[in-house]
């Protein structure tokens, strides 16, 4: 045995009081009575009292010095463990992913807040030599606070720790912790749901499971985009998968910018998937939020979030000598806002120029899609003509997305001898191109060499979606997915943004404001982040301006973190207490005190036993 406070032995002389006090006897009051003769019959009625009474009062100055004895060796904090000479090594991996915040079964309190329970008992058992360290769980996992004997430290940094919405990775954190105390004899405590974890552990490592297994379904896939046929149109692709062993039902909410777009009564059956595509019609942009209203144990991932791009109007210029097909057609696109001249402008102050049939030797700047040339530019020659040409290749690209001219009438083409690189996208069997891509840095000039008076491609729709297409293309708004980024994985985004980005982003969530601020990367085509552990909506204030611009959606999309039911296979529960019942030895020692103090009180005070 051993003490790590030696000096509080020094308490002990409090022992000769104790006896000092015992010792000194109360004089007899003396009081006048009128006669003693009934004094005298009293005192002869009464019987001899038994020798464990008269050694009453000594039992009761044992009882007092024992009191003071068993204070005094608490106050020393004995170490019964052979590690009293050496001190003990933890290090507490603490499961911080979003099953965490699963409510407890029966209480108001979550899973994390017993783990930090247990976390805090391990620290009350710590003595001046031993040292812990405190390792996080979720994705990606990190060291918080390294070994240290100061339970001040380690209390300062459970403080600072909370729940993330990124699944677990604990079998990274565990070899982390290993590595923390690599060649020494250390105990790594492991403080989780069980949730998630599919891995063998190491030998060593002693599992704590906290929480019970809870039914929940959440939402695991939210993505928007806007239809390649119709520029408004755009659609919603949900699925909410069921981690329960029963039936769920709610109902799901659809929102664009707080405003209700959408509510729909939902069933999900246990263990299966529930998914739905939904349209909606719109040119504003904005955030979409869908969230489920559902009886179950997590309500983290009944809400997420994705980024619906705007569709601003196109100022669009035809050139044309009366094609009345593609007048209509630009015209009954909802997004283009048509200007028509029998001119080509010297400057382009439209977005995109179109041009049918002549078409000037140099081509103005800026995007240009030429309809049926008729004669040669500085980008490429003709050389005669191909008769009934027959569609020989098509190359997917997002001009040709949804879009097939192999049945389609042409009775000539003109041969096209691109003089500049081109990608050619539609060509016939006999080589010539029928619709091309010249990628040049003034602006892209598509070129569709198909006529429009002699083919029955204008009675197509292949040709409204051809057109849109190209002019999406060439506005530089493609109708691609939006999709929202898992949680806890550093992830590129190639998106366009209206606004000028600077290099670096400090992006606020404004779902959660109590979430840390993201630093993010642009280059110019992509947008690099790194792993985010919270849920929601990133926001980027521009200094010069009052709005804030949409980033990044960030969900909590996880098959394994919605599933509250514990891997039991996978790891097996275990004390991780310091002591019998997780308490130090001067805890049970103050608690025999107070016992043995209530006892002395109620049996030489009270009388009781008298």
């Amino acid at each position: 045995m051993s003490f790590l406070n030696p000096t509080a032995f020094l308490w002990s002389a409090l022992a000769v009081p104790i006896v000092i006090f015992f010792l000194l006897k109360m004089r007899t009051r003396r009081v006048t009575v009128g006669s003693v003769m009934f004094w005298q019959q009293v005192a002869e009625e009464t019987p001899p009292r038994a020798l464990w009474l008269r050694l009453r009062h000594v039992m009761s100055l044992l009882v007092q010095l024992l009191l003071l004895l068993l204070l005094v060796f608490s106050l020393a904090g004995p170490e019964f463990h052979d590690t009293a000479k050496r001190g003990r090594t933890l290090v507490v991996v603490l499961d911080t992913s979003a099953s965490m915040q699963a409510q407890t079964a029966g209480t108001s309190g979550r899973r994390f807040n017993e783990a930090l329970a247990r976390v805090n008992r391990l620290i009350d058992g710590l003595n001046g030599q031993d040292e812990m360290a405190i390792v996080t769980g979720a994705r990606p996992a990190e060291v918080l606070c390294g070994l240290t004997p100061h339970a001040g430290t380690l209390r300062e940094t459970l403080e600072k720790i909370s729940c993330s919405d990124a699944p677990n990775d604990l079998e990274s954190a565990v070899t982390m912790a290993s590595l923390l105390v690599r060649d020494q004899d250390a105990d790594i405590h492991l403080i989780t749901d069980g949730c998630g974890s599919q891995a063998d552990w190491a030998e060593g490592v002693l599992v704590d499971l906290v929480g019970e297994p809870l039914d929940n379904a959440g939402i695991t896939t939210l993505q928007v985009r806007r239809s390649f046929r119709d520029p408004l149109t755009w659609q919603v692709l949900v699925e909410i998968q069921s981690h329960s062993r029963v039936e769920l039902s709610g109902q799901f909410e659809i929102q664009l910018d707080g405003e209700i777009l959408d509510v729909l009564e939902v069933i999900v059956q246990p263990g299966s998937r529930w998914s739905d595509v939904l349209e909606f019609r719109s040119s504003k942009g904005g955030v979409v939020t869908a969230s489920v209203d559902l009886a179950d144990g997590l309500r983290a991932d009944n809400f997420a979030s994705a980024i619906l791009p705007a569709r601003p109007p196109v100022s669009v210029t035809l050139v044309t000598a009366g094609q009345w097909f593609l007048q209509q057609v630009l015209a009954a696109n909802a997004l283009v806002e048509l200007t028509v001249t029998d001119l080509v402008p010297g400057q382009n102050e439209s977005e995109i120029l179109v041009l049918d049939g002549d078409v000037p030797q140099d081509l103005p700047t800026g995007p240009v899609i030429v309809v049926q040339p008729q004669g040669p530019t500085s980008l490429w020659n003709i050389s005669g003509t191909e008769q009934t040409p027959l569609v020989g290749r098509q190359q997917e690209d997002e001009l040709t997305r949804n879009v097939r001219l192999d049945n389609v009438l042409m009775p000539q083409a003109a041969r096209l001898e691109p003089l500049a690189p081109a990608d050619v996208l539609i060509e016939s069997a006999g080589g010539t191109p029928l619709l091309l891509r010249f990628p040049r840095p003034e602006g892209p000039v598509v070129v569709l060499n198909i006529g429009l008076n002699d083919s029955d491609l204008p009675l197509r729709t292949a040709f409204p979606i051809l057109l849109g297409n190209t002019i999406a293309a060439a506005a530089d708004d493609a109708s691609e997915l939006w999709s929202s980024v898992p949680v806890g994985q550093a992830v590129q985004i190639r998106r366009r943004f209206s606004e000028r980005l600077p290099e670096v982003l400090l992006l606020k969530n404004e779902t959660d404001q109590a979430a840390p601020m993201v630093r993010a990367v642009w280059d110019d085509e992509s947008l690099t982040l790194p792993p985010v552990s919270h849920s929601g909506v990133y926001v980027w204030d521009a200094p010069d301006s009052q709005s804030r611009t949409p980033i990044a959606a960030i969900q909590m999309a996880s098959d394994s973190e919605g599933s509250l039911l514990p891997v039991t296979s996978a790891v097996d529960r275990q004390s991780t207490d310091a002591g019998p019942g997780g308490r130090p030895v001067w805890w049970y020692l103050v608690l025999t005190v107070l016992i043995l103090f209530g006892l002395e009180w109620c049996g030489f005070h009270r009388r009781w036993l008298a």
